[in-house]
């Protein structure tokens, strides 16, 4: 039997855990990014089964569409979900876009007496129920939490036992009856628009889990676009589950001497034994395992702790239950425990006391760590959660720094020194750390999965050369003085999914008067983080507009966590001294219903969301918006032909703010459109999709999406100074530039392709020399499918 547990990720608000045992797979919380994780580091996530979510959170649960939409292209059927009350009502949220057929979620609204069972492995998971304290304030500060002692704990438990029933949360009753109920599992089945309305006519899991889980509400619907009736919008949802996972029992030990005795030979016959099975001797004699092999031992335990606010702390260290278990056995101890907490909350006083009350030998983790710098940055060696992301843009800034920044570097766990006091037996996680369980004999610290650092890009000699020429020309061809100007910034430039070395879809237009973000695909707020570094806050805190150009997951799953940040690093700055400004979201209609439920369990700060519609043209409202507010004279739609509701941009600035006038537009997903080019007309930059490569123009327009050389077609008819390419499919490699190293140069003597994290300034002399970027790009591309 192997069982460990193994960290994915770093750096992040809530990063995930692995439970392996041989044949069962656990997840524990499934943040933004997870997809993008386990593809990098080899962790086979189609063979989870099973996710464990400690709150109703952006993230804890932020990562789970796209990880839901690859299990299902690689053929998984279903996955079962585990959380507090409401789960299903968080989940049903996502049916705006979560739309995969044939594909089953099961969800598990667990409470204090729940149990867990998984008898293929005999593993058993106790949730435990931690709600905030409702007898205190909304928010209780610092001081007033670490100046309380654990009696003091005890009693404000007691007090929030005693406090009168909640109220019900509202339930709003709507026209249309979507759900289908019947027997006793909680099972989603996402569906296709085609289908909408239709009961499948059979399961559409053909190997649904069979588990045995006690007092788990449960009830089975399925997941359709309109809003199901009886649906719950719950007002401020603050429980946290920590969990107690029960591995299997340890085999007793063989007592070979005993057995040779009995006349067992050593071999095959032995090793029956080992394997629980009799064996009969040659002169008849029957010999069963209870005769030479020790009895079974408890396994061991690990603890998963979430306390998510100083309001939860009183109730988590005071809890009988986990009390119970700083006080086992030896032989029945706690050998792992997780602390799936903010670090704020884990360096408290009561925090650390009431850790020390676990036995000196059980070893602690800590998920959440400073957001310190790495003190690597800058030096020979770079790191990142994301070797191959971090591998490609050490190539990229060779050749030019600025257009291709080094990602901010995060320290790593082993980088920061641990406070005096925390125990010997507290660490900082890294990601892909393993703590082995079983066996016994192994039982302790693996760090031979975590991430290695990446030494400095070293060019062959043809890249070197190539490299040269760039600089040459670009030295040739800059200001001395260069003048302020907007800068943007590409954030992800993959499509669907994220892949190793791309994330999905966002940029960054980065002005004087404050941000405009087109489109917000999964983890767009870590790419930001990497870009900005130290400076997030400001960054998000100065955002005026986030705009959504379509439905689809990929342009928008980072949106919850960009206005939570936002909201987050306000009123760190500022507190409750004045309001946080209010940012706008301009988007699809589709969008505004998925954000408003959301909305209710989750407190996104001060937005507004407005259609697209509202600004095709030129609205004079909008427009006096606008230009006072980022100081851009036009900022209007145009739909374009992908799914329903779809819409292209064109952005304008007035020369108040910078010297030199562009026109900017963004195509986002879409095929060939003649009202694009119509309304981008003498464009100075166009973005534009080009999702596939000129070979695969087919499936371009059976997915609504655009070739290399269409978009490059659109540019010329629309006479756009440059064109950058964007949203390459996973199809392409790390250099997406396989129809370019075939292509006439003056075909492509305006264009250049976009990467992450590449910046680019909307100046005269920039733009002029961007086009050169192609020449050394391409030889990067030549050695790499060489290799």
């Amino acid at each position: 039997m192997k069982v460990y547990l193994q960290v994915i990720g770093c750096n992040q608000e809530e990063p995930s855990a692995l439970l392996f045992f041989d044949n069962l797979r656990i997840l524990v919380n499934g943040g933004e990014g997870i997809q993008r994780l386990c593809s990098e580091h080899g962790v086979r996530y189609s063979k989870v089964e099973h996710l464990l979510l400690t709150r109703l959170s952006w993230d804890t649960f932020g990562g789970v569409p796209d990880l839901i939409f690859s299990m299902a292209d690689m053929g998984r059927e279903y996955l079962n979900l585990y959380g507090p009350k409401y789960l299903l009502d968080f989940l049903l949220v996502s049916r705006y876009f979560l739309c995969k057929s044939r594909f089953g979620l099961s969800t598990h609204e667990v409470n204090d007496r729940s149990v867990l069972n998984f008898p293929n492995e005999e593993v058993q998971i106790l949730p435990i129920v931690i709600e905030a304290n409702p007898g205190n304030k909304e928010n209780a500060t610092l001081e007033e939490i670490t100046n309380l002692s654990f009696e003091d704990c005890k009693f404000m438990a007691q007090e929030a036992q005693d406090f009168e029933e909640e109220e019900e949360p509202e339930q709003i009753p709507t026209e249309t009856e979507n759900v289908i109920a019947s027997s006793s599992s909680s099972t989603l089945h996402p569906i296709d628009r085609e289908t909408q309305g239709k009961a499948p006519s059979e399961p559409l899991t053909s190997n649904p889990p069979q588990l045995f889980h006690e007092n788990i509400n449960s009830k089975t619907t399925y997941l359709l676009y309109d809003r199901p009736s009886k649906f719950v919008f719950p007002k401020n949802v603050q429980t946290a589950l920590c969990y107690v996972i029960l591995t299997p029992r340890v085999p007793g030990k063989m007592d070979g001497a005993k057995a040779v005795k009995l006349g067992v030979p050593k071999g095959p016959l032995m090793g029956k034994l080992v394997k629980g099975e009799s064996v009969v001797l040659p002169n008849g004699t029957v010999v069963s395992p209870g005769d030479c092999i020790g009895p079974s031992l408890p396994g061991p335990l690990i603890l998963i702790i979430a306390c998510p606010s100083l309001n939860h702390l009183p109730n988590l260290i005071s809890h009988p239950v986990l009390q119970k278990y700083q006080q086992l056995e030896d032989k029945d101890q706690v050998v792992c425990v997780i602390h799936s907490t903010p670090y704020s909350i884990v360096s408290t006083k009561p925090y650390v006391d009431w850790m020390a009350k676990f036995r000196p030998n059980s070893q602690h983790i800590l998920m959440s760590m400073p957001h310190e710098k790495s003190s690597k940055s800058g030096g020979s060696e770079y790191f990142c959660v994301n070797k191959s992301f971090l591998e490609l843009q050490l190539s990229l800034n060779s050749i030019d720094p600025n257009v291709f920044p080094i990602p901010f570097q995060f320290a790593q766990g082993n980088t920061i020194p641990l406070p005096p006091f925390f125990g010997k037996n507290v660490i900082f996680a890294e990601s892909m750390l393993k703590y082995n369980i079983q066996p016994i004999s192994s039982i302790g610290f693996d760090r031979s999965e975590i991430i290695a650092s990446v030494p400095r890009f070293v060019p062959s000699k043809k890249i070197e050369q190539a490299i040269q020429e760039y600089q040459t020309q670009l030295l040739r061809g800059l200001d001395s003085n260069p003048s302020e100007a907007a800068k943007l910034v590409f954030l992800g430039v993959g499509a669907a999914i994220p892949f190793k070395t791309r994330n999905v879809s966002s940029i960054f237009l980065e002005l004087k008067r404050g941000g405009v973000l087109l489109d917000c695909g999964e983890s767009t707020f870590t790419q930001l983080h990497l870009k900005y570094g130290e400076r997030i806050g400001e960054i998000l805190i100065g955002l005026k507009v986030i705009w959504l150009s379509h439905k689809h997951a990929d342009h928008h799953l980072s949106l919850i966590s960009i206005l939570t940040q936002r909201r987050k690093y306000f009123q760190e700055k500022y507190g409750d001294r004045e309001p946080c400004p209010k940012v706008m979201i301009f988007g699809p209609r589709f969008m505004y219903g998925y954000i408003v439920e959301y909305g209710s369990f989750i407190d996104m700060g001060n937005y507004e969301y407005v259609l697209c519609s509202e600004i095709e043209g030129d609205n004079p409202k909008w427009k006096g918006f606008f230009n006072s507010e980022c100081g851009l004279s036009k900022f209007s739609v145009v739909k374009v032909p992908h799914c329903y509701d779809s819409y292209g941009l064109i952005v304008e600035n007035d020369t108040s703010d910078y010297s030199y006038k562009w026109k900017l537009v963004y195509s986002a997903d879409t095929r060939p459109c003649k009202q694009l080019v119509n309304a981008g007309k003498d464009a100075t930059i166009l973005i534009h999709e080009a999702t596939m490569e000129d070979s695969l123009q087919h499936e371009a327009i059976a997915r609504s999406h655009s070739t290399t050389d269409e978009a490059l077609t659109i540019s010329r008819e629309m006479n756009a100074y440059r064109v950058i390419l964007t949203h390459f499919s996973m199809r392409h490699r790390k250099y997406p530039l396989g129809d370019f190293l075939t292509m006439e140069k003056e075909k492509r003597k305006h264009a250049t392709i976009a990467f992450d994290l590449m910046t680019v300034e909307l100046s005269e002399k920039r733009l002029e020399l961007l086009p050169l970027l192609l020449d050394p790009l391409c030889v990067l591309a030549e050695e790499d499918l060489a290799k």
